[in-house]
């Protein structure tokens, strides 16, 4: 998103931590009338998410201004669901298969994504069904469980020491500080992605750019907690979805922690933060007082 915007704003990692949630969901609906009363979608996800803090510059000067979520890839069990998350919100959704463990408390879990890949791009090279992710436990505890989540609260908190505790996160300013207390205070998820359209005329140019932001309104928390145990990452080699090298991830490493969660929550309408047609580039300005566009 730093380069569409031409560093107008910029982002950067919050911590060096990737999330990857495995996520079965058993109703998603539109919240507005009349499409809330046409019925549930129940489907399955996987989300890799980093948060990062975007920066503006202000009077010559960066200024952090804000923490978000970035989802760099989300994979989804159903078409509906992958055009809404593209069409509205900007999310890089694409279809894949999903396989969860039956319980959490079975031994040996294993959580899957398959998608729609290639090895290697070259001419003739056939795109099939690819594993591309998966999470393996590798050893067993004695407790499944060590802690559990009771309420919205608790397991913000936990969360919290989750993502952000263990020394990960370096505050460089107070504003940034009060950002990551606002974040939890308010029980409030905010997303950012870059949504756009490409040119029908040129596959190198988009019509349409906009850095976008939205929230997920945390309703309920219906339980959570800690997973004990030790889980390994493998991710296969595979050209499309270069999951390992673009986040610095390695095939076999192994998860800093693991937790479950089941709760429920709402997408609000979000906002545009950037948009090159209201603002163009410097370089798209040039070549106009050029008269070459």
């Amino acid at each position: 998103m730093n380069v569409p915007s031409n560093n107008e704003l910029f982002y950067q990692p919050l911590a060096p931590i990737v999330q990857i949630t495995f996520a079965n969901t058993k109703e998603s609906r539109p919240s507005s009338e009349p499409y809330s009363q046409w019925g549930v979608i129940p489907y399955q996800e996987v989300i890799v998410t980093l948060f990062v803090v975007r920066i503006k510059k202000l009077g010559g000067i960066w200024v952090e201004e804000h923490i978000s979520a970035l989802v760099p890839y989300i994979f989804v069990t159903d078409a509906i669901v992958m055009a809404n998350g593209r069409e509205v919100y900007g999310m890089p959704k694409a279809l894949g298969w999903v396989e969860l463990p039956i319980s959490l408390k079975d031994p040996g879990k294993i959580f899957n994504l398959h998608a729609v890949s290639t090895v290697d791009f070259k001419r003739g090279a056939p795109f099939s069904k690819l594993p591309l992710l998966s999470i393996v436990q590798t050893s067993e505890a004695d407790v499944p469980f060590t802690e559990e989540w009771k309420d919205i609260s608790v397991a913000i908190e936990a969360l919290k020491r989750q993502m952000f505790g263990e020394g990960h996160l370096e505050i460089p300013g107070i504003s940034l500080f009060i950002e990551v207390a606002k974040l939890f205070l308010t029980k409030e998820l905010p997303f950012t992605s870059l949504r756009q359209v490409r040119s029908i005329s040129n596959p190198d140019e988009a019509i349409y750019q906009a850095i976008v932001e939205f929230t997920a309104n945390s309703l309920n928390v219906n339980g959570g907690g800690l997973i004990n145990g030790s889980f390994q990452l493998k991710l296969p080699d595979n050209a499309l979805f270069p999951i390992a090298s673009d986040l610095g991830l390695t095939d076999g490493q192994l998860a800093e922690s693991a937790f479950w969660l089941d709760w429920d929550f709402l997408f609000d309408v979000g906002k545009e933060i950037w948009n090159a047609e209201q603002k163009p580039s410097i370089f798209k300005q040039i070549k106009h007082l050029l008269g070459l566009s």
